[in-house]
């Protein structure tokens, strides 16, 4: 991730060689000079965890989130308000209780007023009844220094069922259009939803030029928001 100063935000999973697993864990380090030097790598999580992200919301705010392996399940958090220098305690903002384990790094973005959404797989507790585990992709948001509950946004297509939810993805469009897209059947089928939000839209900024200096005009695309349909 990069914040608006220039600095470089990454994170990374360490696995055990040679075979690529169990995870050693999540771990972060910046740099303030374009890559040329790196700070000292800073564990996130520890053993079996895995699948981080990371955003700036500004130069100061950065967040990471991760996943658990299986056999430990939830989803993971940390932020810091000084550029990386300090984070806050883990949060476990999806309860090991619904699931999930390595199903492709939760999606990260932020809007206009610099809350931070999430979207993460796993498993939603109100199908996890008799008739077996369905995978899910919930969505939250980072407002006011807390998760606000989560939203199960699969279940928005009367006809999803899957068992194994993967790789959501999240981006946002002018500030306040979120678009998530996600596989459902362990990849077997791609989903994609979206909804705009009650924060400020921001206008977008056109392409001054080409790379060879010729002028290229913007077009403005205002597509209506669908609901989940497979694609």
């Amino acid at each position: 991730a990069v914040a608006p100063n220039g600095d470089l935000h990454v994170v990374w999973t360490e696995l055990t060689l040679p075979s690529g697993w169990p995870p050693l864990g999540v771990f972060y380090a910046q740099s303030t000079d374009s890559g040329l030097t790196w700070s000292e790598p800073v564990e996130m999580a520890s053993d079996g965890y895995l699948e981080a992200n990371i955003v700036t919301v500004d130069e100061n705010e950065v967040h990471v989130v991760w996943n658990a392996m299986g056999s430990i399940s939830g989803r993971y958090h940390k932020w810091s308000g000084d550029r990386g220098a300090t984070w806050s305690e883990t949060s476990e903002f999806v309860s090991r209780d619904l699931g999930g384990g390595s199903t492709g790094p939760p999606g990260l973005t932020v809007d206009s007023i610099g809350d931070v959404h999430v979207v993460v797989n796993t498993y939603d507790t109100v199908q996890r009844t008799g008739t077996g585990e369905f995978g899910a992709a919930l969505y939250s948001v980072w407002s006011d220094s807390r998760w606000l509950p989560l939203v199960n946004i699969s279940s928005t297509a009367p006809d999803y069922i899957s068992i194994n939810n993967e790789e959501s993805v999240i981006a946002v469009i002018q500030g306040n259009q979120l678009h998530v897209l996600f596989f459902g059947d362990e990849t077997h089928s791609l989903w994609h939803t979206s909804f705009r939000t009650s924060v400020p839209q921001i206008a977008p900024t056109p392409f001054a030029s080409s790379s060879s200096g010729q002028s290229v005009p913007a077009v403005l695309i205002t597509p209506t928001p669908p609901p989940t349909s497979e694609l």
